[in-house]
């Protein structure tokens, strides 16, 4: 069982790729990025307003990760609203 203590959630760095990889792949073995593309792609996504990928760290092992997109709104007296994407959670949890 995880602990919320030891449960960090933090923007997606480039020495979080390999991980990044592995637990993607979990959803469709058939399909992996190679170390470059998956750079190439956070790379892009770091250039996005206001949209950024997220891992899960439980004890500093990536456990988890989503992508997140907060944007503006004009209903509800312009009040912001977030899109959550790509939400994977690793399968030995």
């Amino acid at each position: 069982m995880i602990s919320l203590e030891n449960l960090k959630i933090e923007k997606a760095k480039e020495n979080d790729i390999s991980s990044l990889i592995e637990l993607y792949a979990q959803l469709d073995s058939d399909s992996k990025l190679t170390i470059k593309e998956a750079i190439e792609i956070l790379n892009r996504i770091k250039k996005y307003p206001n949209y950024s990928l997220y891992v899960a760290k439980f004890n500093d092992k990536i456990v988890g990760a989503f992508e997140l997109l907060i944007m503006d709104n004009f209903a509800h007296n312009g009040a912001k609203s977030g899109i959550i994407e790509d939400v994977v959670v690793d399968i030995s949890i």
